[in-house]
This record gives structure tokens, C-alpha cells and sequence, in this order.
């Protein structure tokens, strides 16, 4: 299994939807309470993608997805 911190080369088709489900992500967050039902879709999403990162990884890895759940909008 690789260090951490060391760089492991991913998929160009998984760091474009990295990437592109990052961006959504920022604007949902600050999109306020309105947008708790993206949040929730956007949630699945980020740990579909970090299970699909630890097995795209050699030897595996373990990915730790923080959701956005438990933030608060006040």
C-alpha cells in the first residue's frame, strides 16, 4: 500500500468527475438550508466516489469522506 502523501496516479475519467463534483459541492455549501436536498444527493455521491478512488489506487487505500452533513448554515 502506498505512503500517504505519496502521489498515486488516478484514472483522467476519475479526477475530471473528482473535480467536477467539487465544484458542485462548493456551490451547494454555501447555497444555504434550501439546498439540504442537493447536499444529500451530492453526499452519496462524494462516497460513491471515495469508494471508487480506494479501489482505483494499487494495493488499495483507505479514503476518509468527510460529508458536508453535519455543517452548519447559520
Amino acid at each position: 500500500m502506498p505512503d500517504a502523501g505519496m502521489p498515486v496516479p488516478l484514472p483522467a475519467e476519475l479526477v475530471a468527475e473528482i473535480l467536477a463534483w467539487n465544484e458542485k459541492m462548493a456551490s451547494a455549501v454555501w447555497a444555504g438550508t434550501e439546498a439540504a436536498s442537493v447536499l444529500t444527493h451530492l453526499n452519496a455521491e462524494g462516497e460513491s466516489l471515495a469508494k471508487r478512488i480506494a479501489a482505483a489506487v494499487p494495493g488499495g487505500a483507505k479514503i476518509q469522506y468527510r460529508s458536508e452533513r453535519l455543517s452548519s448554515f447559520d
